[in-house]
C-alpha cells in the first residue's frame, strides 16, 4: 500500500486533512493485514531538511510493526521527471540514499528502498548504471541493511535486461519493480 503525499509540494499524506495518516494504517493492518507500506519522497522533500512527517510515519510504522519501503518516487515535488537525475547530478541520489539509510539506520521496520520505479527512457545501461552506483554505494556503508526495489525502463515497463543486476552480489535482496 502506498502512503502517498510526501513527494508533492504538499509534503504531508494524502487525506490528512480529514484524519491523520495513523487512523488509516490502523484500519489496513487490522481490517486487511497490511504489513508493509511504501513510503514515496521526492528529493525535494530530502532538500528542506525537515523530516518530521516521516520520521513521525517511520516510528509510528515501528511501534506497530508495520515493514517500510522507502520510495524515491520523484525528483521535483512539482511533477514526475524523466530520470532521478532530471535535475540533480547523479551524486545526489545516491548522497539522498545513504542520508535516509543513515537516519532511519536503527528503525528495523525500514525494510527497503525503491529506486526510482518512473523512469521514462528506454537506456538500460542508465537504469542499471544509477542503481547499480547506488547499490554500491549503500552496501560500502551500511552492508547487507535493507532490500532493493529497481524500477525497469519506460515507467517500469519494460523490465528486459534486468536481470544483469543478478550479477552483483546483492542479488538475493534485489527485486525488479513492475509497477
Amino acid at each position: 500500500i502506498n502512503l502517498y503525499g510526501l513527494e508533492t509540494p504538499r509534503a504531508a499524506t494524502v487525506c490528512d486533512w480529514v484524519k491523520p495518516f495513523s487512523y488509516y494504517l490502523d484500519i489496513l493492518q487490522t481490517r486487511l493485514g497490511i504489513n508493509t507500506v511504501r513510503l514515496p519522497f521526492s528529493h525535494d522533500y530530502i532538500e528542506t531538511g525537515d523530516f518530521s512527517k516521516m520520521d513521525e510515519i517511520v516510528s509510528y510504522c515501528q511501534t506497530h510493526n508495520i515493514s517500510v519501503i522507502l520510495d524515491w518516487h520523484r525528483t521535483e515535488s512539482t511533477h514526475q521527471g524523466f530520470s532521478p537525475n532530471s535535475s540533480i547530478p547523479l551524486y545526489h541520489f545516491v548522497i539522498d540514499w545513504l542520508q535516509l539509510i543513515e537516519r532511519y539506520y536503527h528503525f528495523s521496520v525500514v525494510a527497503g528502498i525503491g529506486f526510482f520505479n518512473e523512469y521514462q527512457g528506454d537506456d538500460l545501461q542508465f537504469v542499471l548504471e544509477y542503481s547499480t552506483r547506488a547499490i554500491r554505494a549503500i552496501e560500502s556503508i551500511f552492508p547487507h541493511r535493507t532490500y532493493y526495489f529497481v524500477g525497469c525502463r519506460r515507467w517500469s515497463g519494460d523490465c528486459s535486461g534486468m536481470g544483469a543486476l543478478m550479477t552483483l552480489p546483492e542479488w538475493p535482496r534485489i527485486s525488479v519493480s513492475y509497477t
